[in-house]
């Protein structure tokens, strides 16, 4: 629904990737990684505070949909309790990045958005930015 109003527009959804770009898992360190091991992973994780942000704004003050994409076996029970808080509207699982360029295709996400040129080049679509040029992109709509 765009701009509130009745009618069969679809506003614009983004998929923000939860993992390495808004969740940050710390497994750098052997400790970590032992850490990880006894406790959920989730409960340790650093949040990327740029990327909160802007999702926070879009959430906010836009009529956009924001989305959280997340791969399904991180998904637990911790994860979703550090998640609870964060401005989205919905999550999106995940198995594979080619599930991505599905949604993609078929307009169910109209843009990907991650840091990680690799992940962007495997989703294989024109439709994924990075932050910085979404957020240049938003910048000009809104002008």
């Amino acid at each position: 629904m765009k701009h509130g109003e009745l009618s069969n527009t679809v506003g614009y959804s983004f998929g923000f990737r939860c993992e390495d770009f808004l969740i940050h898992f710390k497994e750098s360190t052997l400790l970590d990684k032992a850490f990880n091991a006894l406790f959920d992973k989730a409960r340790r994780a650093e949040v990327n505070e740029e990327v909160l942000s802007f999702m926070e704004y879009l959430y906010r003050n836009t009529e956009y949909t924001v989305d959280l994409v997340v791969d399904r076996e991180n998904y637990t029970p911790e994860l979703r309790k550090l998640l609870d808080d964060m401005p989205f509207n919905r999550v999106v699982l995940v198995d594979k990045l080619s599930q991505i360029t599905t949604r993609l295709m078929i307009g169910d996400l109209t843009y990907y958005v991650d840091d990680s040129d690799e992940r962007r080049s495997l989703v294989n679509s024109p439709h994924t930015r990075t932050l910085r040029e979404l957020a240049q992109e938003i910048k000009r709509k809104r002008e």
